[in-house]
């Protein structure tokens, strides 16, 4: 029972290792479903590993946006292999999106609201 509740808490501190759990299921179910050849799967790797550093950037605290942005980049240059070949102008425009997305749910560049800070009492006089 005690391994559950670590295991819990251990998940929930940490999106990285949803990720890359996820990701390398889903990596072995592609090359062992699909038969697919070792470009297909040297590609289907960098694939998962892009999405997982996505994925890990965005729920990070503090969310990374350079590093997101970086893993939608390697992301769309391996799916070359598979005939997607996006030009450098959409990458680009999915990273900002990516960032406008990632500052939504995050609100990171946003002040939070202070109230203003009380008057201070005057310093007594110098004898």
């Amino acid at each position: 029972m005690n391994v559950l509740i670590w295991l819990r808490r251990l998940i929930a501190g940490e999106p990285a290792i949803v990720a890359w759990i996820t990701g390398g299921g889903a990596l072995s179910l592609f090359a062992y479903w699909m038969h697919a050849s070792r470009a297909w799967e040297a590609a289907a790797a960098v694939i998962v590993a892009g999405v997982a550093t996505i994925w890990t950037a965005i729920w990070a605290q503090p969310p990374r946006v350079a590093v997101a942005t970086g893993g939608l980049a390697t992301l769309f240059t391996a799916m070359g292999v598979f005939g997607f070949h996006p030009s450098a102008h959409l990458i680009a425009l999915a990273g900002s999106l990516l960032a406008i997305l990632m500052t939504h749910i995050h609100r990171s560049h946003m002040s939070p609201w202070l109230p203003p800070a009380p008057a201070a009492a005057p310093a007594p006089p110098v004898t």
